[in-house]
């Protein structure tokens, strides 16, 4: 799974940060943890100024005020950086594809929904509870991708089917539910956002509950053996 990784540093000093986004021009940070969707910056480098990004504002700094920044930032949480990947739709909104699973009767992993989400306006993340939007994945992909679209496809349908055990496998623990979030660059790549042990039911709630039945059942017969 080392191709769907992103360049990333952790919890760092200003010189190492300063160092990471001179080598990648244009980087993300956020906080360690997952906040859905809260406190996720866009810093871009450009000659002397920086750019950074942030819902739907940007606002542009010297290096002096970068560093001030930084400083309040990190005093405050814990954060990690990573290269900028430009999941972009082609009118220049963000997005990523929600991969929604569920362990089904047999025990397995399920692929109940792809989503696509759009965050409509926003400069930096695609948060569909600050008024973004909803896709679904065919559509999308079509107009975003033409004739690459069922490649592209059939590289997420793949990492739906694998990923979710090898998480498993590193964090030594059986889960129940996934959402697994991918970041797609132009030229159809795929990179690996983060995953959520407790993802929302909000799309696709019936198809989810069905499937949620059934492991139920599964587990409830295995421990009554």
């Amino acid at each position: 799974f080392s191709h769907l990784l992103i360049p990333t540093i952790k919890h760092t000093d200003f010189k190492d940060f300063f160092s990471f986004l001179k080598k990648h021009q244009k980087i993300i940070m956020k906080p360690s943890r997952g906040e859905r969707g809260q406190d996720i910056y866009m810093i871009a480098k450009k000659k002397n100024k920086f750019i950074i990004s942030f819902e739907t504002q940007e606002i542009t700094l010297s290096k002096r005020q970068l560093k001030s920044f930084f400083k309040q930032k990190v005093n405050e949480r814990r954060f990690i950086f990573q290269k900028y990947i430009n999941s972009k739709t082609k009118n220049g909104d963000p997005f990523d594809c929600r991969i929604r699973l569920e362990k089904n009767g047999n025990g397995e992993w399920e692929n109940v929904i792809n989503l696509i989400r759009i965050g409509t306006g926003q400069k930096v993340v695609s948060n569909v509870s600050k008024g973004g939007s909803v896709s679904e994945l065919n559509s999308f992909l079509k107009a975003n991708y033409g004739e690459k679209w069922k490649e592209v496809k059939t590289s997420i349908i793949n990492t739906g089917k694998t990923l979710p055990y090898k998480i498993e496998k590193i964090f030594n623990q059986e889960l129940g539910s996934l959402g697994i979030d991918i970041g797609i660059e132009k030229d159809g790549r795929l990179y690996y956002f983060e995953s959520n042990n407790a993802p929302g039911v909000e799309f696709g709630e019936g198809a989810i509950a069905q499937v949620k039945c059934d492991y139920y059942k599964y587990m409830l017969d295995k421990l009554s053996n």
